[in-house]
């Protein structure tokens, strides 16, 4: 932050002391500034990197633990250097700053240089009359050093802290004190040893009714070499919580870590569908295809976009098809695959894509299996993935008359040859399947309720998994009990691999609830499954492990990936009162450890994606992507939302790329 902000901060609270008292006239003192030592070793570290293009992202950090931001807040801010610009001898960066999440919001700036013995904040940017240039910090760094700033007696700084229309007179003291180095983590990542720098700005006021009184802000600065600041607390001495920022992602050189800029992958007006649309990546390009509610023409979609941002062409997805589909990625092809509503879902259809979107097969596709071949009833909720021998692994429920419904999977081969279908499980209430390809084949994870279902009293659903072999039959002579029936429920789990087992995770009441009407929160809870197929974290009755949850809002939409190195989580950040107004919501993720749990950040409401959602819309599906060319990619959904009875909204997925 820059010095004007901390004096802001002190006037704040010292309007509070002086209260309303009048004053005539303000300061006539002055300044003065310590300069940077004129020789030194410069930024050898590479604390301050201002090159040109260099930029970072930071998130707001709620000091009292919610996801709550007063509205008037930027939950998000980013910085960049603009350009340079040459101030006398010195040629300085421009730094330019403001809400993240708002391109139209106002610009605040500084122009900072860094010379053999210091940083140096030049000209309007040191806030204080008479001052051309204040040190923000000397070289070398070294621990244990403080030094004075700028100190100033009796100045005006063209503030009126007791609102009578004067500006009234300042003294001003601004010290640094370098504290040490620390390891710290971030929403963007780990930092090894840190350089912690203290800022204190220390004010007293003096109004000419009176009245004077005294403030001190203090700022806690993380800087990384070759990153710059990671983390930032300002305590403005009003007793209250500080305000912690923390670095969100960022890049320097070139080279981008954390949470990258966010672009938009396809956008649409006049669509709709309450299910999310299903993607796969490779190659820096996505497949997605998406049901539209409004029955428009195609009502099946299906859309070749680039991993970077954009549109790369419409694909006809299914030709007459209309359902919820599933996309797959098998290292060659894409394979759509849907159960066709227009059939009164008694069959499933697919069809092949290479990785430029052209189809391998007809444009009415193929069918991969029927309900007659089954026994009868109807087919929904279908899944897909890569096999591991190669091909498609797909899976699917029957609903039959009886009081049971059944787990089908059929292999697709990479050149479409559809084997028979198998029996994976018979059970009651089974639906939103998901499958991930993992050691030695696949697994296959599902919802299961009991038939005696009410809207109040709920049906006590659980989570269960199976593992599958290459070529689609079952490993396991019974399903895993992943978590045993939940009363406050549980449902829609995700899957992925680390190549020696499995994440499942899922949403789940464990306990939070809103703080107001009393009512039970959904957690993103987690449970791994080795290759073995043995529950790693069990027993099935401690309903997994936490990945995040509080009494600050529900977590719906779980999403799990794998980064080469570590898993990764995401999910849909929910306000108890339903209104993006109130500064909660967005799309939130985690870097999981060794062990599964959050990592980066270790705790808390995770990386702030998208920030708050604006006024009118919804954020919502979020998808974890590994693609075979680069770090992960987060997908989400926006919509506009307008109320019951407007019309259909516009919808576009947005994209962005998770470097940890």
């Amino acid at each position: 932050m820059i010095a004007r902000t901390r004096l802001v901060l002190a006037a704040v609270v010292l309007a509070a002391v002086l209260g309303c008292s009048k004053s005539s006239s303000g300061g006539s003192g002055a300044c003065r500034a310590e300069p940077a030592p004129a020789s030194g070793p410069g930024d050898v570290s590479n604390l301050f990197p201002l090159a040109p293009g260099d930029a970072w992202v930071y998130q707001l950090v709620p000091a009292d633990g919610s996801s709550s931001v007063p509205g008037d807040i930027a939950r998000r801010h980013r910085r960049w250097v603009a350009g340079t610009r040459q101030v006398g001898a010195r040629e300085a960066a421009v730094v330019l700053e403001r809400d993240a999440d708002d391109p139209a919001a106002e610009q605040a700036g500084s122009l900072l240089a860094v010379t053999p013995g210091g940083v140096v904040s030049i000209g309007t940017s040191s806030e204080l009359p008479g001052v051309g240039e204040v040190t923000v910090l000397r070289f070398p760094v070294t621990v244990g050093a403080s030094y004075e700033v700028a100190s100033c007696s009796r100045v005006d700084l063209g503030l009126d802290v007791d609102d009578d229309g004067q500006p009234d007179a300042f003294d001003v003291r601004e010290t640094v004190q370098v504290g040490g180095f620390e390891d710290v983590t971030v929403p963007a990542g780990r930092f090894a040893q840190a350089v912690r720098v203290l800022t204190r700005v220390e004010v007293t006021a003096y109004a000419s009714g009176g009245g004077q009184g005294s403030a001190s802000v203090a700022e806690t600065d993380w800087l990384a070499s070759g990153v710059g600041l990671v983390k930032s607390s300002i305590d403005d001495g009003s007793g209250m919580p500080p305000t912690v920022i923390d670095l969100a992602g960022y890049t320097v050189g070139g080279a981008s870590r954390g949470l990258g800029e966010a672009h938009v992958l396809f956008s649409e007006s006049g669509s709709q569908s309450s299910r999310c649309p299903a993607l796969a990546a490779a190659a820096g390009k996505i497949l997605g295809s998406f049901w539209n509610a409004n029955l428009a023409s195609p009502p099946l979609r299906a859309v070749m976009m680039s991993l970077d941002g954009g549109t790369l062409s419409d694909v006809t997805a299914i030709e007459r098809v209309l359902g919820v589909p599933a996309v797959a990625f098998d290292g060659t092809r894409f394979l759509l695959a849907v159960a066709d509503l227009n059939t009164g879902s008694t069959a499933v259809y697919g069809r092949r894509f290479d990785t430029s979107g052209a189809g391998l097969d007809a444009a009415a596709g193929f069918p991969i299996v029927d309900a007659a071949t089954l026994g009868g009833g109807s087919l929904g909720d279908v899944a897909a993935a890569g096999a591991s021998g190669g091909g498609f692994q797909v899976v699917l429920v029957q609903s039959t008359s009886t009081a049971y419904q059944a787990l089908w999977g059929v292999h697709v081969a990479g050149d479409g040859t559809v084997s028979a279908p198998r029996l994976l499980y018979e059970g009651e209430f089974i639906r939103f399947p998901a499958i991930a390809a993992g050691p030695g084949g696949s697994l296959v994870a599902w919802e299961e309720s009991s038939f005696a279902w009410t809207p109040v009293l709920g049906s006590s659903p659980a989570i269960r998994a199976l593992r599958l072999g290459p070529d689609g039959a079952p490993l396991d002579a019974a399903p895993i009990d992943v978590s045993s029936p939940l009363d406050a429920g549980q449902t829609l789990p995700a899957v992925a691999s680390d190549g020696a087992g499995w994440l499942v995770a899922w949403q789940a009441s464990l306990g939070h609830h809103d703080p107001f009407f009393d009512t039970p929160f959904a957690d993103l809870a987690g449970a791994r499954i080795d290759a073995s197929g043995a529950l790693r974290d069990g027993p099935a009755t401690a309903h997994g492990f936490t990945i995040s949850g509080s009494d600050h809002g529900a977590r719906t939409g779980a999403a799990v990936a794998f980064d080469g190195t570590r898993y990764l989580a995401a999910f849909q950040l929910s306000s108890p009162y339903g209104s993006p107004d109130y500064g909660w919501g967005g799309i939130r993720a985690f870097a999981l450890g060794a062990d599964a749990r959050p990592e980066i950040p270790p705790s808390g409401f995770g990386l702030d994606v998208t920030g708050a959602p604006l006024e009118g819309h919804v954020l919502d599906c979020p998808i974890l992507l590994s693609p075979d060319d680069g770090p992960p990619v987060i997908v989400w959904r926006d919509q506009t939302w307008q109320g019951p009875g407007a019309p259909p909204p516009d919808v576009s997925l947005r994209a962005a790329r998770l470097a940890w």
